[in-house]
């Protein structure tokens, strides 16, 4: 018909997929594709064999967590939520512009804002008042709050407040480098002081601190070294 059309085929050539679509792509996906039939205004969603998986009932389809069977969808790109297909419904509002999947939890920035909310899997919004930039790997929270860091588990109260610098495979020892912007030192995470804070700057290399008195341009100066 003269018309251009989309389908899917194997690295030979091989049809998998009919050429019947007038959209097809891959919302960030291994496995699923988006699709949207001639004369029709919403996607739907299909797998690499072209079996349906949602029907379509989005204006856009913007991403896929494969994992949990979630669906970064909604009227357009700037207005989206979370689609459960397990539970066949919206299981986070539609009122977001970017959403991302962390290990545990759901980040959403609000449409035309910087601010954002978060949720668990249980699709519970999640409290960070006062806290920006959070971000979440292997149950670990890490946030900054009036330009400090701050190391939290998903249940309970932060177990390490105001640090200067936040490294995950430093916290896993067990230590976080506190103190200022200006002078900075080492704790464990039962805030027992290991370097006092009186250094310009603190890098840790495997097993041992290099703690600078001072700094002058970009070169450190009176460096100390600590074994930890």
């Amino acid at each position: 018909d003269n018309k251009l059309k989309w389908g899917l085929i194997d690295r030979q050539g091989g049809e998998l997929i009919p050429f019947i679509y007038e959209e097809l792509y891959t919302p960030d996906s291994n496995q699923f594709l988006a699709f949207r039939k001639e004369g029709e205004e919403l996607f739907g969603l299909i797998d690499c064999k072209g079996n349906v998986i949602c029907d379509p009932k989005f204006g856009y389809i913007d991403g896929i967590d494969e994992e949990h069977g979630l669906i970064t969808a909604g009227a357009d790109e700037d207005n989206l939520g979370v689609y459960s297909l397990e539970a066949g419904e919206m299981v986070i509002p539609v009122e977001f512009d970017y959403v991302c999947y962390q290990d545990n939890i759901i980040e959403c920035e609000e449409s035309y804002s910087s601010k954002c909310k978060y949720y668990n899997y249980q699709f519970e919004e999640l409290s960070f008042e006062g806290y920006t930039i959070v971000h979440e790997q292997g149950g670990i929270i890490n946030a900054w709050k009036n330009g400090k860091s701050c190391v939290m588990d998903l249940e309970g109260p932060p177990v390490m407040e105001n640090g200067t610098d936040y490294s995950r495979n430093l916290y896993e020892r067990g230590y976080y480098i506190s103190g200022s912007e200006t002078l900075k030192g080492l704790k464990n995470i039962s805030g027992e002081i290991i370097i006092p804070e009186r250094y310009a700057s603190i890098h840790v290399y495997g097993d041992y601190v290099k703690a600078s008195d001072n700094m002058k341009g970009n070169w450190n100066i009176k460096d100390t070294l600590y074994d930890i």
